[in-house]
C-alpha cells in the first residue's frame, strides 16, 4: 500500500509539473507573438482555464484521498453495504488477485448503479524479444475502475457474477468523482477551440499546440487513470497528449487561420 501511495505522489508531482510548464510555454507563446493588452488579456485568460483542466481532474484521479467506502467480496450474490455519504456520481475501483493456478481471468459484474459494472481481471501471455528467440511473459491486470453515478436511496449494491480463481478477496472501493465525464470532455474541447482562434487570430505560432498537448494529457488521465497510478502511466499519458491533443490544436488554428485573415492581411487589403 505505501507504495502505491508513492506512485499516486510522484504521478501527481509529474502531472502538476506538467501542467505548469506546458501553461508556462503559452505564455510564453502569447507574450512574444503580441503586445496587445486585449490580446496578452485573452491569451491568460485561456491560459488559465487549460491550467485548470489541465490539472484538476487528473490530480483527482491518481490522488482522490481516502475511498468513501471500501469492501471485501468473496461470493456471488454477496451485498455491499454502502454508508449514508456514498451516493451520486463515484469512481469504482475494484482489484483482486489471481490464484497461482487455475483460471486467468476472473469475471464480475456487480449491479445496483444507473449503470451495472462489468469488469476483468486477467493474466495474459505476450511474447517479447531474446538473445535465442522469443520468449513469452506474463502480464497481469489485477485492477478496474470505472465511473457512474449511485442513485439517492440505494444502500447496497450486489454481486451477480463473480467467476474465476481467486487469491484472497476481491476489493471494492468507492471514491468520490466530482467532475462529470460529459462536462470534461466538453470543457476541454471548447476551451482548445478558443486557444486555435486565438493563434489564428494572433498569428502565434504554437499556443494551441502547447494548449492541445495539456488538455489531451488530462483527458488520457482521467479517463484511463485510477487512484494511485504510477509516473509510467502519467509520462505515457503525456505522450500521447502530445501525439494527438497538439495536432488537433495545431490543424484546428491553421484551418481557422485559412478562413480567416490576419488584421494586417485585411488592412493590405483594405489599402
Amino acid at each position: 500500500m505505501m507504495e502505491r501511495l508513492a506512485d499516486g505522489d510522484a504521478a501527481a508531482a509529474f502531472i502538476a509539473v506538467a501542467a505548469l510548464g506546458l501553461c508556462g510555454a503559452m505564455l510564453h507563446e502569447a507574450w512574444r507573438g503580441t503586445k496587445a493588452r486585449w490580446a496578452r488579456t485573452a491569451s491568460i485568460f485561456v491560459m488559465v482555464l487549460v491550467l485548470v483542466l489541465a490539472a484538476l481532474p487528473a490530480l483527482e484521479t491518481v490522488l482522490p484521498g481516502q475511498p468513501l467506502a471500501a469492501v471485501e467480496v468473496t461470493e456471488k450474490g454477496q451485498s455491499i453495504p454502502l454508508p449514508p455519504s456514498v451516493n451520486g456520481r463515484v469512481l469504482v475501483v475494484v482489484r483482486g488477485r489471481l490464484a497461482q493456478t487455475g483460471d486467468t481471468e476472473i469475471l464480475f459484474s456487480i449491479a445496483g448503479m444507473e449503470e451495472m459494472i462489468r469488469g476483468t481481471l486477467e493474466r495474459s501471455r505476450t511474447y517479447i524479444r531474446a538473445k535465442r528467440g522469443r520468449t513469452h511473459v506474463w502480464r497481469n491486470r489485477l485492477s478496474f475502475h470505472q465511473r457512474g453515478s449511485i442513485p439517492r436511496g440505494v444502500h447496497a449494491l450486489t454481486v451477480e457474477q463473480l467467476e474465476g480463481s481467486l487469491e484472497g478477496p476481491l476489493r471494492v472501493e468507492f471514491y468520490r468523482n466530482r467532475w462529470p465525464p460529459l462536462l470534461v470532455s466538453w470543457a476541454a474541447g471548447l476551451v482548445l477551440l478558443t486557444a486555435s482562434v486565438l493563434q489564428a487570430r494572433l498569428q502565434l505560432r504554437r499556443y494551441a499546440l502547447w494548449a492541445g498537448t495539456a488538455l489531451g494529457t488530462s483527458l488520457f488521465i482521467y479517463n484511463w487513470g485510477e487512484p494511485r497510478a504510477d509516473i509510467t502511466f502519467a509520462a505515457a499519458c503525456l505522450f500521447l497528449g502530445f501525439t494527438v491533443g497538439a495536432p488537433i490544436g495545431w490543424l484546428a488554428s491553421q484551418a481557422l487561420r485559412a478562413r480567416s485573415p490576419s488584421p494586417a492581411r485585411r488592412r493590405r487589403n483594405r489599402s
